[in-house]
């Protein structure tokens, strides 16, 4: 079903209510007011036939266009003035965009919204032309819409992309065969490269300062670059790999971590994988989110982390007990799963966000998804304080299970503030959240993952958002023409995660949205609704992963196939893993045997471990 778009409207005309002050003032106040409220009220965003990876809003027209991709390789695009369709359902995507070959993992609208990248497992960027397409809007999402351009120059999956905050044409990449690049739409080849040594994960300009940009890759990866000195010149043949961090970066971020499980174990170090790396809107501080430990704040030109953030989740909230999957001679208690944020399942991003000017200890927020089927808002308090709370400390202060910073072996371990209970703890999914990503402007809040939905959380009762009002049965209606069925109407109902006895299994189950065949008798308009509803099976591969991971910390006792780089494996496009298996398990064991980072207890994608002392 396919709603034309309507624009929704504040709940009064602001600039009548004060003729005194201009409405654009009216209307930042309102909107500021509305950001001191818990974002609790839920709307469901279907069109996708499989897990949405990929979030995007641009920033033309006042953040209109959200864009999201995923694994069903396409990109919907969704109007955010739009109406909701009914109750709980926010109105259907104006058009979808299609040309991908595999799962779609990074999407970028260009600042002037004419145009939408999107990038993933096949290696290759499409541009879709947004100015042009939008004049058959809305469009039937069945069809798709094709690219008008693309780039195929990277070898391995493209993680990131960036468009820039001033020039419509230039955009950044980073892929996980180690490079980023520099591209202009206007030219068939990318204009710079950094080729490094490790697998590229994430890329984001300086929203002020455009000619500083920050990078996320594995190994520890995380760092600032100036644009004006590090690019590499394409054009003069293929660059040698060099230490991105040690060569190029302004500032390389530390993210070398620490960890005694036992007061008898040794000291243990690992570089996770860093996943996602993002700016604050004044661009003064940066969010990473290191895999299998928490998200971490760093001051723009400070290399030591400022802060984590953590937090417990409500009480009687856990996931029940399970059984154990050892033998019984080796069994131990019901395993239970962690309390609270944790991320060692899938990839993670997050994003800051708050009113117009929002700064540290003055409204600024950062959310982030977590394998507890929530998402997790924290106020980032103010620099000030965060410097007072964060200390270093000598070996013999470490308590047992902490985990700590440390550059080198030659200087102290830092333990950095922690920014623990979120203010908000958000619902509304079935299964891992990957996802949550700010509307630029508006008091929202868009969460996806592993399940096909998108969730939009705002305030309650704005009168922003709603949808409208059914009409009442009167006398005069009783005896009316036939009407149109009632508006679709969404409410979240939890799950519970599902028990394995042992490892779901490397590739998971088949993706019903690979296969867009019509069945008999049946249209393209119920293909759509079929290929939206739950596949439930996903969901119980994804807690599975999840249950073995946690197993192979708790109980020790080690399992084929669990590591987050053997997972990423099922993404591989039109490959076996058999020339690689013995190359991978040697590689995975040795991930396995690394210190159990985090409160979430496990080290990540693109991590390498150190043990001693």
């Amino acid at each position: 079903m396919t709603a034309t778009p309507r624009k929704r409207a504040l709940p009064i005309d602001l600039a009548l209510a004060n003729p005194s002050r201009p409405s654009q003032s009216l209307r930042s106040d309102f909107t500021s007011s509305l950001w001191q409220t818990d974002l609790t009220r839920m709307t469901a965003h279907r069109a996708h036939h499989s897990c949405v990876n990929a979030l995007a809003i641009g920033q033309a027209e006042g953040g209109r266009w959200l864009a999201s991709g995923g694994d069903d390789r396409r990109v919907a695009l969704w109007d955010t003035t739009a109406e909701d369709e009914g109750a709980g359902v926010a109105a259907e995507p104006v058009a979808s965009y299609v040309g991908a070959q595999s799962n779609l993992f990074a999407i970028a609208l260009s600042c002037d919204g004419r145009r939408i990248f999107a990038a993933g497992n096949d290696s290759s960027i499409l541009e879709y032309d947004l100015e042009t397409t939008r004049q058959v809007f809305p469009s039937p999402l069945h069809s798709g819409i094709p690219p008008c351009d693309g780039w195929f120059d990277h070898d391995d999956s493209i993680m990131g992309l960036a468009a820039h905050p001033t020039n419509p044409h230039l955009f950044l990449a980073a892929s996980a065969d180690g490079t980023l690049r520099s591209h202009d739409s206007r030219s068939p080849d990318p204009v710079s490269i950094l080729p490094d040594r490790c697998g590229m994960n994430d890329i984001a300009y300086h929203s002020l300062t455009p000619e500083l940009m920050v990078y996320a890759g594995d190994d520890g990866q995380v760092g600032l670059l100036d644009v004006r000195t590090a690019w590499r010149d394409p054009s003069s043949g293929p660059a040698a790999r060099i230490n991105l961090a040690r060569d190029v970066a302004v500032v390389q971020y530390e993210a070398r971590l620490t960890r005694r499980k036992t007061p008898s174990d040794p000291l243990r170090s690992a570089h996770p994988g860093v996943s996602s790396a993002v700016f604050s809107p004044s661009g003064s501080v940066i969010c990473a989110t290191l895999s299998g430990h928490l998200p971490t704040l760093y001051e723009l030109n400070d290399p030591s982390p400022l802060a984590t953030f953590s937090s417990p989740s409500p009480l009687n909230s856990a996931p029940p007990a399970r059984p154990s999957s050892c033998p019984p001679s080796k069994r131990h208690a019901a395993l239970s799963l962690p309390h609270g944020y944790r991320n060692t399942t899938t990839t993670k991003h997050g994003s800051f966000g708050g009113p117009v000017g929002a700064t540290p200890g003055d409204g600024l927020l950062y959310a982030a998804g977590s394998d507890d089927f929530r998402a997790y808002v924290w106020k980032v308090p103010s620099l000030e304080a965060l410097r007072e709370r964060r200390c270093k400390v000598e070996k013999d202060q470490l308590r047992t299970g902490e985990v700590v910073f440390r550059k080198d072996d030659s200087v102290p371990f830092l333990r950095p503030a922690l920014i623990s209970s979120a203010s908000s703890i958000l619902t509304g999914h079935r299964s891992v959240v990957n996802t949550a990503l700010f509307h630029p402007n508006l008091p929202l809040l868009y969460t996806s993952g592993v399940e096909k939905v998108i969730v939009r959380h705002s305030a309650p009762s704005t009168g922003l958002l709603a949808a409208p009002a059914p009409k009442p049965t009167t006398a005069s209606t009783i005896s009316a023409p036939p009407q149109p069925p009632p508006p679709p109407s969404w409410s979240f109902t939890p799950r519970t995660p599902a028990s394995h006895y042992t490892h779901p299994g490397l590739y998971g189950p088949p993706d019903p949205a690979l296969d867009t065949t019509l069945q008999a008798g049946e249209t393209p308009s119920q293909r759509e609704i079929r290929l939206r509803e739950e596949d439930v099976s996903v969901l119980e591969y994804f807690d599975g992963d999840e249950e073995a991971m946690l197993r192979e910390i708790v109980e020790g006792e080690g399992m084929e196939g669990t590591t987050r780089r053997m997972l990423n494996a099922i993404y591989q496009l039109g490959q076996t893993l058999m020339e690689s298996s013995d190359e991978d398990e040697s590689s995975d064991d040795d991930d396995e045997s690394s210190a159990e980072e985090g409160e979430s207890g496990s080290a990540g994608e693109g991590t390498s471990v150190e043990e001693g002392e």
